[in-house]
């Protein structure tokens, strides 16, 4: 289904509602290739998804899997923090459509209760960038380290209409220059700051999200800016929406 008036903004996109994608970064990628701007591509289900690092692949019983194609004014090296704004841009369009307030933990997730109910995934090309949301809308058995978003099952029109919220709220912010992105919100949304964390070739106690959008780190013999890769917060691994961790 398409939707060419997509949301109230001043930045226009279209809206195309898929019943099912295997993956919705590339169908976003395809339609934007025609588009004569920003697409939005949202679905409810995603079954040949794949885990990162070979983890297989769950679903929730009711789920948003969402993919935002456009080109972004922000300069290539401002770009990562695209992913923060967009946790944020999750984060408000969840509070005012269901009012439910869920944590950001650093870079990409959306935390319920300390589990996981959602994630951000961003990829980037020349002057396109792609943007993916998932959300775990209800889940009465979650998977392991996952938590749906509702107690009861809301129906299958409410991925679209959350969707089309997350990114109005994203263009809000991508308005602004990127200097001047809401750090101190994501700070206050952060579950990752005060946390004991480890990452590739180290670990520590997380104190700060910097200006660029890095995870600062007290290793107890100095400081690191972590710019990017998984972190993980005490024992626990970040999983994307449908990954399950796999123990052997």
């Amino acid at each position: 289904m398409f939707d060419p008036h997509g949301g109230d903004m001043a930045t226009d996109y279209v809206t195309v509602v898929v019943e099912s994608a295997s993956s919705t970064q590339e169908v976003a990628e395809a339609e934007f290739a025609t588009a004569p701007g920003p697409v939005l591509v949202v679905t409810g289900r995603q079954p040949a998804g794949r885990g990162r690092f070979g983890r297989p692949w769950w679903q929730a019983d009711r789920s948003l899997f969402s993919s935002l194609a456009f080109e972004p004014s922000w300069p290539a090296r401002d770009r990562a923090l695209i992913t923060l704004v967009s946790g944020l841009a999750a984060r408000g369009a969840i509070r005012a459509q269901l009012g439910v307030t869920v944590g950001l933990r650093w870079p990409n997730d959306l935390v319920l209760d300390g589990a996981k109910v959602g994630g951000i995934l961003a990829e980037a090309s020349q002057d396109r960038v792609i943007i993916g949301c998932g959300i775990n809308l209800w889940w009465p058995e979650p998977g392991e380290g996952a938590i749906g978003l509702l107690a009861d099952d809301p129906g299958p029109t409410l991925a679209a209409k959350l969707a089309r919220g997350w990114v109005d709220e994203l263009f809000i912010h991508l308005e602004d220059d990127p200097a001047d992105w809401d750090r101190d919100e994501y700070r206050d949304a952060s579950v990752t700051i005060g946390a004991e964390v480890r990452y590739e070739g180290g670990g520590g106690t997380a104190i700060d999200i910097t200006s660029d959008g890095s995870l600062l780190v007290d290793t107890g013999s100095g400081l690191v800016a972590v710019h990017a890769g998984e972190v993980w917060v005490g024992t626990e691994t970040t999983l994307a929406p449908g990954e399950r961790q796999e123990h052997r």
